[in-house]
């Protein structure tokens, strides 16, 4: 993932989108980087079914504006159609599409890549006016997964079973962990899930920071698995509590909820009137109301002492500062990976509701009589949900008390966290990723640290580039 780069953060601050600071679009279709592109939308939210996108291209040869069906696969030199052309096989589905953006002059340099995967499906239309544009429909590599059935046949018994087993069973050998292991760590399953779909475990990308070894594998927890890959993926991802997600690098994802830092803790020394950059630089930055400047004896200074450069992250002194040259501080300070002020933020809308929240959850295993509760409790805002209001499960996979109780501490966090939603228009910066923490940064209004659920990036050739975030509440920002 590219970092952004202090000039493209300057860029996106000074919100001033014209001449070579116009947003970029860099579109490689089977190969073809040349073809005009009309619009372009990306929605990309957690959960691992395919992401899509969609293409617009005019389709007209780009020096004969008479010739439409430029692009149509159907062309040939017959005489009763045009010439084919370079592009003849190419926008089909099937083809590998990359697609990249940000702001600049550059399309290497100044752009990162939001979206690959393959084409689904071709929308030709011609309309009576001339009108001749294409529409191209693209999802992710995950759709492999997706798509993928759970087949194999049990060569030991002669019968043929559309299902699979773990743990694996001496009696169905062909029934393999491409992790040899007969017990295995859910998060193996998971790997083997995507592998046997169709991925390389170089386009894997796991946490192995568990908690718990998860090894209730044991017994047939996972009997007789149908579906999809993805759906035991998935299964697996809600048993540990994790996220699963395909990353703008087409890249499959099974990360812990909530494994993020975001304190800064930073001991430097200031000399002259030089910046220097914090140590949680680079993708993150700090929060200016959040930064605290102490020196060793536990002397605060104030902001008049020093300033703050948000788009290289880093720190001086300033001008008559009570700061001495080469004085070593102690700066703290919360960071995320980005700020949404005013200037950069179009629209917010707040969402609190009850719709999807339960006074108490119960998970069971009813095969052996095990039963885990608890209450949600009054929520941020002091409000709350009679206990009548119960979500049950049946999670067979947990096969004590341990683990259902970890199961419903776990999902009573998360439901809590998910109460508190905004959904914001604004400035688009496409370096940001699914679950990446932000801080939108509105007085009196909110201020806090909140989670990427999900994101739309629509780029149209003659507005530029827009984006809506979708996020949850993930904690306080030290902004007061």
């Amino acid at each position: 993932m590219q970092l952004l780069s202090e000039a493209n953060c300057n860029i996106i601050l000074n919100n001033n989108f014209v001449g070579v600071e116009a947003p970029l679009l860099y579109v490689d279709i089977g190969g073809k980087t040349n073809i005009k592109v009309l619009t372009f939308g990306l929605s990309r939210e957690f959960g691992a079914l395919a992401q899509g996108c969609t293409i617009r291209i005019p389709n007209v040869d780009p020096v004969n504006p008479i010739d439409t069906g430029y692009y149509n696969q159907q062309r040939d030199a017959t005489d009763y159609n045009k010439p084919a052309n370079e592009f003849a096989d190419i926008i089909q589905p099937g083809a590998l599409v990359t697609v990249k953006t940000g702001y600049g002059d550059s399309n290497t340099v100044d752009t990162v890549q939001v979206f690959i995967g393959t084409i689904d499906t071709v929308k030709a239309k011609f309309g009576s006016n001339g009108e001749a544009t294409i529409t191209i429909l693209c999802r992710g590599k995950s759709k492999k997964t997706v798509e993928s059935t759970i087949f194999r046949t049990i060569t030991t018994t002669g019968a043929i079973g559309y299902w699979i087993n773990y743990p694996i069973t001496s009696t169905v050998t062909e029934f393999y962990l491409k992790y040899a292991d007969t017990n295995p760590y859910l998060y193996e399953i998971w790997v083997d899930a995507c592998m046997r779909s169709g991925y390389a475990e170089v386009d894997l990308d796991w946490d192995t920071t568990w908690t718990t070894r998860q090894s209730n594998c044991d017994g047939d927890a996972f009997k007789m698995c149908t579906g999809t890959w993805m759906d035991l993926a998935q299964k697996v991802a809600d048993i540990l509590g994790a996220y699963m997600y395909e990353d703008e690098d087409g890249k499959m994802n099974l990360k812990v909820a909530n494994n993020q830092v975001n304190a800064g803790n930073d001991t430097l020394t200031l000399n002259g009137t030089t910046y220097t950059t914090l140590e949680d630089g680079g993708y993150a930055r700090a929060i200016y109301e959040s930064i605290e400047v102490t020196n060793w004896m536990s002397t605060e200074y104030t902001r008049a002492d020093w300033d703050f450069d948000y788009a290289s992250n880093s720190i001086r002194r300033s001008a008559g500062s009570s700061i001495g040259d080469g004085e070593e501080i102690i700066v703290t300070y919360t960071y995320c990976a980005w700020v949404f002020r005013p200037k950069t933020l179009f629209g917010i809308e707040q969402i609190v509701s009850h719709d999807d929240m339960y006074g108490r959850i119960v998970a069971t295993n009813e095969e052996l009589k095990l039963v885990s509760s608890t209450t949600l409790d009054a929520l941020g805002d002091g409000s709350a949900l009679s206990t009548n209001k119960t979500l049950i499960e049946d999670v067979p996979e947990y096969v004590n008390q341990t683990q259902l109780d970890a199961y419903t501490a776990a999902k009573r966090l998360e439901m809590r966290k998910h109460y508190f939603n905004v959904s914001l228009d604004c400035v688009a910066v496409p370096h940001l990723r699914v679950r990446d923490i932000i801080c939108p940064l509105l007085w009196g209004t909110v201020t806090g640290l909140y989670e990427i659920t999900g994101f739309s990036l629509d780029f149209d050739a003659e507005t530029g580039l827009e984006m809506t975030i979708e996020a949850v509440y993930y904690g306080s920002s030290g902004v007061y």
